[in-house]
Order: structure tokens, then C-alpha cells, then sequence
């Protein structure tokens, strides 16, 4: 038995040797018995993005790129090339990236016209051995789109006549990077009301084009406004430099010299608080370099009237006049504005500095009980309402957002609500308004969800043709109105009826706004729930 198993382990070793023999006779290797895969980095582009992404001609943006190594080994330093068109933008440098981690590299570029493409290679010089060299790069396409711009409007004569033919000219460009070829609009408002329209069949890159329009204004004081693309048909790297407005005086004399300003508005005492007798007191000059006509100062607060106070005969260059006027304040944020001169009968240089205007907190604080309610609008939304009530940007933002705000104040009579457009100091619900159309629904909002966000749809309304021309007041309290019955929802409010224009929470709200024949109310029992949720007497 023994020299059985010695027989057969020498016939092994031989057959093992000649095996050997033959490897070694072919010139090959024998394979490892434990051979391990070497370490090795793994660099990728994971992305890439460009900064802002809605950039003109001729503007600098940032091109970034993140860069992630998914080896299983650190890498050394190397560098990220950009290239743009096949061009070289930029080659930062990254001084080594761990395995499983990531990086970001940033460079600039100035924007030129048309499509792009844009391509970034990790590790361009080939400096990092990498287990797979063929996942450095990545690409996208770069284009950005036109941008209609208004550089100037001007009139002819520059001071009209009530009455007298005017000519009022826009100058235009294209300051984007991309040739407009689609046909636009360029509209001519005095007020909310269209004059002229004109249609353009489309603007290059860098062009100017000169659009002129005919206009008779009479006496007053007008808000002209132009318009770039009012039917958004053409998508645009900024929609905010479309529309220009001017305020301009038509009386029956032209300009003498007189400029006024109101200087100085201030009350007394202070702090403000509710129910106290205020003064406030305004500063009106005249620095201009000739006398002015006999004229008005208006008192504002909250978007209503409060006096108005006649200067008579006027004023000489360089002298001033002080005027008072009282208020019994209530409590919360209040907007004070002083107009001088608010018809228009002194024809002036400069129509912006006769307004001042300025925000008082009025005591006492809200209590632990109540709730702020915040108004969130954008530069976009104001555009909005300028267009929508006819007025400049500062008689949006001192009179009629102030008016709308009174109009939910008397709604929410009784309930302990602040509203307020300054971010408040702790949590609050909000209202936030948008361009956006989602006719016939003018707003959202979620039942039951306070400190949530409910919605009103100002392009909603834009599209209303029967809105276009409703009287200020009554636009306040329809978009006020929408806008307490969505707050209604965020504080627990069902509907209550169904196409009753006055009852705030009635269901179909958003068409039956419009028959409001005056000023909506919550039921009882509607009004009774937000009394106990938000009661004005508070314990804590």
C-alpha cells in the first residue's frame, strides 16, 4: 500500500514538471494564485452649469464644473480645462481629490452671440493614472436668448399742452445674445389705457430700432408708460428692463423754472400708538429757479386721503412751507405719503421728488394670541400692477397695496391679524402673490394649514378685460377680497355658500368677485371661529 501511494505521487510531480516545461517552452507566465486589482483613481465630470443663466452680450458669467474621483485611490493635482467653441476659457487647477470625494472649479467667460458648446476635461494633461481614462469629459450646449431693452422715451414737445399733438418716441435694442425673429409688440399706455400699438418683425443682436406713436393728452397729471413685448411672445435672458414709465405734467402754461420737493414728512410724538392724537408734519420747497403757481399737498395713509392743503399763492424759488395735518393712529404697520402738487398744475422738471413717503409701526405690539400675515411680491409682480392699475411704482407700493391691506383689515375686523409687507418677527402666514394665469382661478390655498402659503394669481387677473378699467378702489377690494377669502383657507375656513359675492368664503369665489356691489363679510359663525383662534383678548 505504502509504495502504491509513493508510485502514484512521483507520476504527479512529474506530470506537474512537464506542465512547467511547457509554459516555460510557450514563454508564458503562471498565474498568480492571489493576484488584488491596483488602486487607482477614477476622475469624472458629474456637471457642469453656468452662472446666472440668463446673461446678455458682452457679459461676464461663471462656467462650473463639479469633479468627483469614484477610484478607489486619492488623486494628485491636475487641472480642469474649459473650452467654449473648441476655445480655451479657462484651466483651473486641483491640488489632489480623496477617492469618493468631489470638487467644485469655477472660471469666467464673456458671453458672445449665438448657440455654444461647452466642454470640460478632468485631468486635460494627463497627469493622474486613472483606471479608466475614458469618463474626463462632459458637454452641454450654451444659448442664451435675446433681450429687448428700452434705452430712452422721450416726447415732442417735452411739455405738452392740453390738447397739443405729441410725439412720443421709444428707442429699443436687442442686448441679448441671440437674434429676435419672432414679431413683438411695442405698446403705448397713458395710464391702463392703450394708445398705440406697434408690431416689430423682430431685432438683431446689438440692433436699435426707433418705434414712435401719436398721443393728445389732456390736462392732468399722467403716468406714461412703454411696453416691450406686453404678450410675452418672446422669451428673454430678463423680462425687467421692458417697461418704462414717465410722469409727466400737462397743463395749460410751459414750464417756468419751478420744481417741487417735499423735503421733510415727520409726526409727532412718537412712538406712534393706536388711538393717540398724531401730527404729521410736511416740508414742501420749491428749488427750482422760478416761482410756482398756486398748487395742493395731499396727506395719505394707508392708500385713503386724509387732508388735502392748499399753498397759495404759491411758492418763489428757493422758499418752502411748513404743513400739518392731524391723524388718530391704529395699531399696526402704516404707510404715511405726502403728494405735492397730485393734479398736475405746476409743470416741473422732475415729478418724482414730489411725493414722500414713509412706514410707522403703531403700537402696541401684536400679542401672543395674534398672527402675522406676510405679503410676498417680487419686482415682477409689481411690473404687474403697474400695468394693472395704471400708476407709477411708488403709488403701487404707498397706495394701492396700503388701500388693499385696509380692504382685509375691515374683513378681519375683530380677529387679532397683522398684515404687514416687512418680513415679521416671528411665524406668520402668508400671502403670496403671482404673475402667473390660472384663469378662472384667482386663488389657492390650503384648508387648515396656519403659517402655510396661500396664492393670488395677479395674471389672472391681468386677463380680465373687465378689470382693465374698474375704478382703483374697487380693484383694491376684489384682490383684497381674493386674498382674505385664501387666508380664510390657511386659517381653518371652509366655504360657507356658493356664489355669493358677499360672503367672503362663499365657493366659486374667484368668478363671483366680480358682481361685488360692496364690501363682503365672513357668516356669523365663520367670523366666530377666527374670533376664537385668534382672539384680540389674550391671557398669555
Amino acid at each position: 500500500m505504502m509504495i502504491k501511494g509513493r508510485i502514484a505521487r512521483i507520476r504527479h510531480t512529474a506530470s506537474w514538471l512537464l506542465l512547467l516545461a511547457a509554459f516555460v517552452a510557450l514563454g508564458l507566465a503562471l498565474p498568480a494564485r492571489s493576484a488584488l486589482p491596483q488602486a487607482l483613481p477614477d476622475l469624472v465630470v458629474t456637471g457642469i452649469s453656468v452662472r446666472p443663466a440668463s446673461a446678455q452680450l458682452g457679459q461676464p458669467v461663471t462656467l462650473q464644473a463639479t469633479i468627483a474621483n469614484q477610484g478607489n485611490a486619492a488623486a494628485g493635482y491636475f487641472y480642469v480645462l474649459f473650452r467654449v467653441d473648441k476655445k480655451i476659457a479657462g484651466a483651473p487647477q486641483v491640488n489632489g481629490l480623496a477617492a469618493g470625494a468631489q470638487t467644485t472649479v469655477q472660471t469666467l467667460w464673456i458671453v458672445t452671440a449665438g448657440r455654444h458648446t461647452l466642454s470640460v476635461e478632468a485631468d486635460s494633461s494627463q497627469s493622474v493614472v486613472e483606471s479608466n481614462e475614458n469618463n474626463n469629459k462632459l458637454s452641454r450646449t450654451l444659448e442664451f436668448s435675446g433681450d429687448l431693452a428700452l434705452l430712452s422715451v422721450e416726447l415732442s414737445p417735452a411739455n405738452p399742452l392740453p390738447g397739443e399733438a405729441t410725439t412720443v418716441t421709444a428707442t429699443i435694442t436687442n442686448s441679448g445674445a441671440r437674434d429676435i425673429k419672432k414679431r413683438f409688440a411695442v405698446q403705448f399706455l397713458d395710464g391702463r389705457r392703450a394708445f398705440t400699438t406697434r408690431f416689430i418683425s423682430g431685432l438683431a443682436v446689438g440692433a436699435r430700432q426707433v418705434v414712435q406713436a401719436s398721443w393728445t393728452p389732456q390736462a392732468g397729471e399722467h403716468v406714461l408708460r412703454v411696453m416691450l413685448d406686453p404678450f410675452n411672445v418672446i422669451s428673454e435672458s430678463s423680462e425687467l428692463n421692458n417697461m418704462e414709465t414717465k410722469l409727466i405734467d400737462v397743463s395749460t402754461s410751459r414750464p417756468d423754472g419751478a420744481d417741487l420737493q417735499v423735503t421733510q414728512l415727520s409726526l409727532a410724538p412718537v412712538p406712534a400708538t393706536a388711538g393717540q392724537a398724531e401730527t404729521l408734519t410736511a416740508i414742501v420747497r420749491n428749488h427750482g429757479s422760478g416761482a410756482s403757481g398756486p398748487f395742493t399737498v395731499r396727506f395719505q395713509v394707508e392708500g385713503q386721503t386724509l387732508a388735502n392743503r392748499a399753498v397759495s399763492p404759491g411758492l418763489k424759488p428757493g422758499t418752502q412751507v411748513t404743513l400739518q395735518v392731524p391723524w388718530t393712529a391704529s395699531a399696526g404697520e402704516r404707510v404715511i405719503r405726502v403728494h405735492a402738487d397730485p393734479e398736475g398744475q405746476v409743470v416741473e422738471p422732475d415729478e418724482l421728488d414730489n411725493v414722500l413717503s414713509r412706514v410707522v409701526q403703531v403700537g402696541p405690539p401684536l400679542n401672543a394670541c395674534g398672527d402675522y400675515v406676510f405679503y410676498q411680491l417680487n419686482k415682477a409682480d409689481m411690473d404687474l400692477l403697474d400695468t394693472l392699475t395704471g400708476l407709477t411704482s411708488e403709488a403701487v407700493r404707498d397706495l394701492f397695496l396700503p388701500g388693499m391691506r385696509h380692504v382685509m383689515e375691515r374683513e378681519y375686523q375683530g380677529v387679532n391679524i397683522r398684515f404687514t409687507f416687512k418680513e415679521p418677527p416671528r411665524a406668520r402666514s402668508t400671502i403670496r402673490f403671482s404673475t402667473e394665469d390660472r384663469r378662472p382661478i384667482l386663488g389657492l390655498a390650503p384648508i387648515g394649514a396656519q403659517h402655510g402659503t396661500a396664492q393670488v394669481f395677479l395674471g389672472s387677473f391681468a386677463d380680465f378685460s373687465s378689470l382693465r378699467f374698474a375704478p382703483l378702489d374697487r380693484l383694491e377690494m376684489i384682490i383684497g377680497t381674493v386674498a382674505s377669502h385664501e387666508l380664510g383657507h390657511l386659517l381653518g375656513l371652509n366655504h360657507t355658500s356658493k356664489d355669493n359675492p358677499n360672503d367672503i368664503m362663499s365657493a366659486n369665489a374667484d368668478l363671483a368677485i366680480f358682481s361685488l356691489s360692496g364690501l363682503p363679510s365672513f357668516t356669523s359663525a365663520s367670523l366666530k371661529q377666527l374670533e376664537r383662534e385668534l382672539p384680540l383678548a389674550c391671557s398669555r
